[in-house]
């Protein structure tokens, strides 16, 4: 599930690829800059209007992940 820029939940399917140390990779179906629901996505339905909190440690992780750098 992706959150819009007004808000509102959109279903956006993806193609999973590896699993690497725990967390899947998105081989297609989302673009920079999309939002993703990441905690609490089993209670969310398309359509929605959602609250969004964004999540520091992931794009920590994220920005290390892609420079190769360990944490």
């Amino acid at each position: 599930m992706l959150v819009g820029a007004d808000g509102i939940t959109i279903a956006q399917p993806v193609e999973l690829g590896a699993l690497i140390e725990g967390r899947w990779v998105i081989s297609t179906g989302l673009k920079p800059g999309d939002r993703v629901i990441v905690e609490g996505w089993q209670k969310v339905r398309p359509g929605q209007k959602v609250q969004v909190r964004n999540k520091t440690d992931a794009a920590t992780d994220v920005a290390s992940a892609s420079t190769g750098s360990e944490p």
